[in-house]
Order: structure tokens, then C-alpha cells, then sequence
């Protein structure tokens, strides 16, 4: 990989373009966040099934919302 840099040695590239990689970073994070939750979700249910815990039914889980 090539890159551009100034006399200090920093790599320089467009304004637009770093906004656009922080952009694309960004949703890249949540994106990480969204499925690391989906992930402990389901390793809970898995755990809930092995030792034989009852699970909450999504209409119960709902309604608790709500409540609150």
C-alpha cells in the first residue's frame, strides 16, 4: 500500500475522504455493538436451555417495557 505523505511524515488524503471513512467507521462501530448484543443474547438463551431455566416469553418481555 502506497501512501502520501508531508515533509513530517503524516499521511495526508482529501477532507471529504476522512470524513467519509469516519462516517463509514462510525456505522461500522454500531454495526460491531448491535451484533456483539445479538451475540450475549443468544449465548443467555443457550445458557437459560442448558441448565434448563424457564425463558420469558417475547409478549411478557414487551409488556415489562412498556411498563417502565
Amino acid at each position: 500500500m502506497r501512501y502520501i505523505v508531508n515533509e513530517q511524515g503524516m499521511v495526508q488524503i482529501p477532507l471529504e475522504d476522512w470524513k467519509n471513512m469516519q462516517m463509514r467507521y462510525k456505522k461500522l462501530h454500531q454495526k460491531v455493538r448491535v451484533m456483539t448484543g445479538i451475540q450475549q443474547g443468544l449465548k443467555e438463551v443457550h445458557d437459560s436451555i442448558a441448565l434448563g431455566k424457564p425463558l420469558q416469553k417475547l409478549d411478557d418481555f414487551l409488556s415489562e417495557l412498556q411498563k417502565e
